[in-house]
This record gives C-alpha cells, sequence and structure tokens, in this order.
C-alpha cells in the first residue's frame, strides 16, 4: 500500500472525529437530553399531582369543618323539639296541656305523617329527619282558656295549631264551647341506612 499523504491523513482524522463525534451525539448526548426531559416531565406531573392533592386535602378539611359547624346548627335547631315518641307519649303531652288549661277533652286520636325534611347525612351514614304526628282534639271549655294555650303553643318549637274550630255563643268568654283543635307535634328520629 502506498504512503498517505498528509493531505488524506487529515481528512482520514477529521472522519474519525467525525464519526466519534456523532457516535457521541447519538449513544452518549441526546439520550442524556431525553432522558432529562423525561425527568422534567415527571417533575412537573408530581408538582401537578402534589398540587391536586393538596387541594383535595384543603377542600377534605374545609368539607369537614363544613360538616361539623352544620351538625352544630342541627343540634341548636332540634333544640327544643322532642326525640320521636310513641303516640301514646304524645297523647299524655297534648291531655297535659289540655287538662294543664282546664279544658275537658271529649276525643283525642293521632294520625303519624310520613318522614319529611331531610336533615343532615353524615359519614356515619345517619340521616335526621323531623317527623310530625297530627292530634286531633274535641275539647270542650271556654275561649279564654283557649287563647291560653295559643299563647303556650305559640312559645314552643316542637308543637303548633294546625286547625281550630269554635262552636258555641262567643258573648262570654268564660262559657265553655265545644272546641275542634288540631295540633302538629314535630320530632325527631336517627335512622341509621
Amino acid at each position: 500500500m502506498s504512503k498517505l499523504t498528509k493531505r488524506e491523513k487529515i481528512l482520514i482524522n477529521l472522519l474519525i472525529i467525525v464519526v466519534v463525534l456523532y457516535a457521541s451525539l447519538n449513544f452518549l448526548i441526546l439520550p442524556a437530553f431525553n432522558n432529562l426531559n423525561d425527568i422534567k416531565t415527571q417533575k412537573e406531573n408530581a408538582s401537578i399531582s402534589k398540587f391536586e392533592m393538596q387541594s383535595k386535602i384543603n377542600n377534605l378539611e374545609a368539607m369537614q369543618n363544613n360538616t361539623i359547624k352544620t351538625q352544630n346548627e342541627i343540634k341548636v335547631l332540634l333544640d327544643g323539639f322532642d326525640l320521636m315518641a310513641p303516640n301514646e307519649q304524645v297523647e299524655r303531652k297534648i291531655s297535659d296541656i289540655l287538662l294543664a288549661n282546664n279544658f275537658t277533652i271529649n276525643k283525642l286520636t293521632i294520625n303519624d305523617a310520613d318522614k319529611a325534611f331531610p336533615q343532615l347525612e353524615n359519614g356515619d351514614a345517619t340521616k335526621e329527619y323531623i317527623k310530625k304526628k297530627y292530634v286531633i282534639s274535641e275539647i270542650y271549655g271556654s275561649v279564654n282558656n283557649l287563647t291560653n294555650i295559643m299563647d303556650y303553643v305559640n312559645n314552643l318549637k316542637s308543637i303548633r295549631i294546625s286547625y281550630l274550630n269554635l262552636e258555641g255563643n262567643f258573648n262570654d268568654l268564660n262559657q265553655n264551647i265545644n272546641i275542634s283543635i288540631e295540633f302538629e307535634v314535630f320530632m325527631y328520629e336517627n335512622i341509621a341506612s
């Protein structure tokens, strides 16, 4: 083989340098840059996930605080209401009010109403309901005594008068007359779902 000229040696050396640079670029530098880009993408995704999780944690804390606040508000609202009671106790309560105001009870009947007013659903899967019972009474007494009952019931949260019918002579407010009166008695009950 013949001797290489200086120019050929330079070209061969230049070719070797280009091949080495090309191989380095393709096998070392570009994979490192790609790996770096992948790591940056993973970091950005992790930051987004962290932000989303922190946001959910903040929302969870706010929701828990809101639930506690709502439960406390319900407790305050339910103060003055009785727990669900059997008809006999409701009848006794209304009878005591009527008898304390000098009425003679001719007839007293109780009708249960359906569940109403869902109040709360918390983590224990418990719902609180306000229920009402209708107590229909036919009584005998004076209009003055009726006024006393109306004032008394007006100050209660758990009882209200929904119907009133008077039969008799109204000239003397102390004279006894026949009265039909319907009470709505509100109570609350816890029911496990």
